[in-house]
């Protein structure tokens, strides 16, 4: 049973550990107006884009959920990135 207990204790540990982690790096990435982004090449389809979008380029975030964000429009990663 302490066995348990410990683990239990160990596991809520880490998962605070890590969602002040998660915090910290929302924050810097809010305040030093980075644009974290991914893409999709094969299908030039943008698959994420940052919150920070809006304010830093100012495309509105249309059908996004606050856990994975897109830019506005169709997402055409080609509309941005010219081929050359």
């Amino acid at each position: 049973m302490a066995a348990a207990f410990e683990n239990y204790t160990q596991l809520k540990q880490t998962v605070a550990a890590r969602q002040e982690e998660a915090e910290r790096l929302h924050l810097l990435l809010k305040v030093t107006h980075i644009l974290p982004w991914e893409a999709d090449f094969p299908s030039s389809r943008f698959t994420y884009v940052g919150e920070e979008a809006a304010n830093l380029l100012g495309y509105p975030l249309v059908g996004a959920s606050s856990s994975r964000r897109s830019r506005a429009g169709d997402g055409q990663v080609s509309r941005i990135f010219k081929r050359a």
